[in-house]
């Protein structure tokens, strides 16, 4: 299943001297409106985990690969916004993994309040430190021991992966410290899913189009909340 992209609008033209026609900021606010909310907190006391994995391979965030200047990141941070400003149950939480694991991974914390967005937003980039691995394995086994189950896990990578086997692992058997999976292919399409995707797995592929990161981490944040209610 892929998410239909939302209608975004085109990015300014670069001014001579390279000063952009409305900065980062303008658009972030553009993402935001065309998110829209992220719904009402279900019914019920029980926690909405989400985790977000991230790739920083050189295949990723190298010289003309698929996100050489982070915003996958930035629209991250986007998405997770607009889910705390909706939160009034405060058991929406929020972690990352990074495939460079031990490095400035989160464990899921709430989102509602103000620390826990904070703490979120500094997780979200790339490590410093981090060696580029394309190995998503071990970021699985740190997801995979976090209190659970998991409402979500969120892959974000170009699939250009050494262990293609640990996510074929995924679609094979949905492992029981997670209830849903969502690919987002910051590329192709991957290739070892088959053309099968199992009932407890979205693959999403994007494109260069400002907004789409944000709007399939948006989706996958609201799978299981409410719709909003309309005010008349």
């Amino acid at each position: 299943m892929r998410y239909p992209t939302i209608p975004m609008p085109r990015t300014r033209t670069v001014r001579a001297g390279g000063r952009p026609d409305g900065d980062h900021h303008h658009l972030d606010a553009r993402i935001r409106s065309h998110l829209g909310p992220a719904g009402q907190c279900p019914e019920g006391d029980g926690r909405s985990t989400h985790v977000l994995v991230f790739d920083d391979s050189a295949s990723v965030v190298g010289y003309q690969a698929t996100d050489p200047v982070g915003r996958r990141y930035q629209e991250a941070a986007i998405a997770v916004d607009v889910l705390g400003r909706s939160c009034r149950c405060g058991r929406e939480l929020v972690g990352v993994v990074h495939f460079d694991v031990g490095h400035a991974d989160l464990a899921p914390v709430a989102v509602a309040t103000r620390p826990g967005l904070v703490a979120v937003h500094e997780a979200l980039r790339a490590p410093d430190d981090g060696a580029g691995v394309s190995t998503v394995e071990p970021a699985l086994a740190v997801a995979g021991a976090w209190p659970g189950p998991l409402t979500t896990l969120v892959i974000l990578s170009d699939f250009a992966l050494t262990d293609t086997e640990a996510v074929t692992d995924l679609l094979a058997t949905r492992p029981p410290w997670v209830d849903h999976v969502h690919l987002v292919s910051l590329g192709l399409v991957p290739s070892f899913t088959g053309g099968v995707v199992p009932p407890w797995v979205t693959v999403t592929r994007l494109g260069h189009i400002p907004g789409q990161v944000a709007e399939a981490i948006h989706r996958s944040f609201t799978r299981t909340r409410l719709p909003s209610r309309r005010t008349s």
